[in-house]
């Protein structure tokens, strides 16, 4: 069994990935829907910022097609990197 994610958004209860890729066919899924952002009363733009930061993330490093393809040493940079992060 392998495990994709996908970034989307849920729109009138419709799901939509904002890169416009199709998601797959006949697919099982859970749907993790995450908290509204910090500062969501200040306006829908300024509260969509941090979820654009993310995607503007993933474009700029996109998640190898394979994660078998990553070495430990790999893995190992991704866990520093994603803990100065924090």
């Amino acid at each position: 069994m392998s495990l994709e994610t996908f970034s989307v958004k849920l729109e009138d209860g419709t799901i939509h990935t904002l890169d416009g890729s199709p998601l797959p066919e006949r697919a099982y899924a859970l749907l993790v829907i995450l908290p509204e952002p910090a500062g969501a009363h200040l306006g829908s733009d300024q509260s969509q910022d941090p979820f654009e930061a993310y995607v503007a993330a993933l474009r700029a490093h996109p998640a190898p097609e394979n994660m078998d393809d990553l070495s430990d040493a790999d893995l190992n940079d991704l866990v520093h990197e994603a803990r100065r992060a924090q």
